[in-house]
C-alpha cells in the first residue's frame, strides 16, 4: 500500500508539473498575441 501511495503522489506532482509548464506556455502565447495586436 505504501508503495501504491508514493505512486500516486508521484503521477500527482508530475501531473501538477506537466499542468503548470502549459499554462505557462499558453500565458506566453497570449502575451505574443497581445504584443502582436498592440504593433501598428
Amino acid at each position: 500500500m505504501r508503495v501504491y501511495r508514493d505512486t500516486r503522489k508521484a503521477q500527482i506532482l508530475h501531473l501538477t508539473s506537466n499542468l503548470h509548464q502549459a499554462v505557462q506556455e499558453n500565458v506566453q502565447k497570449g502575451n505574443n498575441r497581445i504584443f502582436a495586436m498592440e504593433k501598428p
